[in-house]
């Protein structure tokens, strides 16, 4: 079995869409934007709201949590690529994200918008591709993107 040393990890890769695609964070990195910076949000059952970012793998967004604006999830299970190496030691991973607009409810503006989202993907992950997807009458305006990271993979013992 080969092991290896995951770069990005999906942690790193949230935490970087976090920070620079969705600008969550003060200045410091560390203190949490008032809720209305959000580009969207959940709304938990007991009322709480958190930033609506969500890593989906073997669980999913719980269904009695309400979105709000737009939404950002991130495959817990990377699609992986043997690049072709002789050793086959160096392969890429790639992180497949989304970003779903919902829209505001009750007339709240959200502070981000999907061109603004995109712009920021473009600057944080320059060599990674995102695809734009308009409203139709039966989707959400949605972004999806592919964020790549190198993994070194040990030789099987």
């Amino acid at each position: 079995m080969t092991s290896s040393t995951l770069f990005p990890p999906v942690t790193a890769v949230r935490k970087a869409i976090e920070t620079h695609v969705l600008n969550l964070f003060e200045a410091d990195g560390y203190t949490v934007k008032p809720s209305a910076a959000w580009p969207g949000y959940y709304t938990l059952p007991a009322g709480t709201k958190i930033p609506a970012v969500y890593t989906v793998g073997a669980v999913m967004v719980p269904s009695n949590w309400v979105i709000t604006g737009i939404e950002c999830t991130i495959e817990d299970v990377p699609e992986i690529l043997n690049v072709g190496t002789l050793s086959g030691l160096v392969s890429v991973e790639y992180w497949n994200v989304r970003f779903t607009n919902y829209g505001s409810s009750k007339g709240i503006k959200m502070s981000t918008t999907m061109l603004d989202i995109r712009r920021r993907l473009a600057r944080a992950f320059p060599n990674d591709q995102a695809t734009y997807m308009a409203r139709t009458d039966v989707t959400f305006e949605a972004l999806t993107a592919r964020i790549s990271g190198a993994v070194l993979n040990p030789p099987i013992p």
